[in-house]
């Protein structure tokens, strides 16, 4: 009974496949496709209800503290540079390069446990979160710096002609330099 059973659940190699391997792979990108696109269009609001209980004021404390936030945050960035390291600088083969059970393992033995446990760990985690709320800020601050040296708008303008008349003249004044500098005897 089990060796009829044993094929029916994936376990078996690729090339055990009834169908083409490039037919395999459109049609499990099509299914994952379908599934969020049904997924977006028919869960408009929530359905689970806020589960009954108190909070732990004292684990909320500890767990929020941003100590611990930050270090979970660069957990996150160190996993994913580990893992892109040994994916791109490992063994071409999937058999000796560890990257993908990394992954594998990341996802499914730990992020899903340590969510069910502690609540929406992944948002804390997720490296692409985390470098993106980094560049943001960077970017931020520099427009911040940039806005200081435009001025501030007469009446009856908007700030976008502001800006755009800032950066316009933040280019000339760059390919005025450029120019000096490519140009002998430009001034």
């Amino acid at each position: 009974m089990v060796e009829l059973l044993v094929p029916l659940h994936g376990i078996g190699g690729r090339g055990d496949l009834p169908v083409p391997l490039w037919l395999a792979i459109y049609s499990a990108g099509a299914a994952v496709a379908v599934s969020f696109f049904a997924l977006a269009a028919f869960w408009t609001r929530p359905r689970f209800g806020v589960a009954p209980g108190r909070p732990l004021a004292v684990l909320t404390l500890v767990v929020d503290a941003r100590a611990v936030r930050s270090s979970i945050k660069l957990a996150g960035v160190v996993a994913l540079a580990v893992m892109l390291g040994a994916a791109w600088c490992g063994s071409s083969s999937p058999a000796l390069n560890p990257a993908p059970t990394w992954l594998f393992v990341w996802i499914w033995v730990g992020i899903i446990p340590l969510s069910l446990l502690f609540g929406p760990v992944w948002r804390l985690a997720n490296p692409f979160r985390t470098i993106a709320a980094a560049i943001r800020s960077v970017a931020f601050r520099t427009l911040a710096l940039r806005r200081r040296k435009l001025r501030p708008a007469a009446n009856g303008e908007s700030s976008h002609q502001v800006v755009s008349g800032g950066g316009s003249s933040e280019a000339v004044e760059v390919g005025g330099e450029l120019s000096r500098e490519v140009v002998p005897g430009g001034g």
